[in-house]
């Protein structure tokens, strides 16, 4: 049956349809509109101009990606390049506090700053472990570096008990004006040591007026010999009184602060790096409460004449704000070692 006229435009439309090809839109071609081409009307010109384009935006593509790909790494370069300028500055920084740090009073009592320093500020930051390590240390260098040779005859010319009774004699002194006849050394728990024990020997700070502790002559000086070198080591001497008491006199004692504990209190108030500063107040505790147990384990353990001849006082040096008469505690601990009253007469 003919196909009517509508049926037959209808398929030449679908015939003429099935020839024809969308070739690329924006963005590949860069004309922003679509073209349409006749199949078989299509020249080889034609076929290579659009080969041509699509290389052209393939390596376009390309050109993109390793661009993007070049930025990138300068941008990672220029970041770790940054941190190590700042961790170079850092390290700087530490080494310059170190070399700041004078010598001259360390060696006197044993504990080289700089070792501690270097020590302490390398690892102290690692965590609790290595802030027990630091307490450590400085024990063992303030007892075989300081204590081991003042204390004990042998180690000296003379020993702690023959200048202690050389000053008996010298200032015309009763035998027992030393109630201890031993090196007291204080340990306090917040690491805070003054210049003389005396600033510390009030119950009240307003009343200058009524100071326990009363700075007098020192030992003779002590000179050891040591690896080739000559030093001479003092030893400060104190009189304690209760101001309230009605007793004329007071007692005699040798004592001292735990020096090494002096070098915690200037980093932490004094450091130049705030990092280690810090690290250092949230493990001081630590690091005093391993320093006196090191030390009072080393004083025990060695059969060296040390432990008969001082007398360590771990203590509580702020209660309620204030700060604690020393001079009350090196009393209450002579009490303590003496079962007679402490006042001599």
């Amino acid at each position: 049956m003919e196909q009517c006229l509508k049926c037959r435009k209808l398929n030449q439309w679908k015939k003429k349809k099935e020839n024809v090809v969308i070739i690329g839109k924006r963005n590949i071609f860069g004309t922003g509109i679509e073209s349409t081409y006749d199949r078989d009307n299509i020249s080889g010109k034609t076929i290579l101009e659009l080969k041509l384009k699509v290389w052209l935006c393939l390596s376009h593509l390309e050109a993109v990606k390793q661009e993007m790909h070049d930025t990138i790494v300068q941008e990672v370069k220029q970041n770790v390049s940054t941190v190590q300028d700042k961790l170079t500055s850092l390290e700087n920084n530490v080494k310059e506090v170190v070399s700041d740090v004078k010598t001259d009073d360390e060696e006197s009592d044993g504990c080289n700053k700089n070792t501690c320093i270097n020590y302490m500020g390398d690892s102290i930051v690692c965590g609790r472990r290595n802030a027990l390590a630091c307490g450590t240390k400085m024990a063992f260098n303030f007892y075989y570096g300081y204590l081991k040779l003042i204390l004990p005859a042998e180690n000296s010319t003379q020993g702690l008990k023959i200048r202690i009774n050389s000053y008996i004699k010298d200032e015309c002194l009763s035998d027992n004006a030393f109630p201890m006849k031993k090196l007291i050394i204080l340990i306090p728990q917040n690491a805070y040591i003054p210049t003389s024990l005396n600033e510390l020997s009030v119950d009240d700070p307003n009343d200058g007026s009524k100071y326990w502790i009363e700075s007098v002559k020192p030992l003779k000086p002590e000179t050891v010999e040591r690896n080739g070198w000559k030093r001479d080591f003092h030893l400060p001497v104190y009189k304690i009184k209760d101001p309230d008491s009605t007793c004329s006199r007071g007692d005699y004692v040798v004592a001292e602060f735990a020096t090494p504990l002096k070098v915690i209190s200037d980093i932490i108030h004094n450091s130049l790096v705030p990092r280690i500063s810090e690290a250092f107040k949230i493990y001081q505790y630590e690091i005093i409460s391993s320093f006196h147990k090191s030390l009072l384990e080393r004083i025990s353990k060695n059969n060296d004449g040390c432990k008969d001849l001082c007398e360590v006082i771990y203590y509580r040096d702020t209660m309620n704000g204030k700060r604690v008469n020393v001079g009350r505690v090196i009393l209450d601990k002579i009490h303590s070692r003496n079962s007679s009253c402490y006042q001599w007469k």
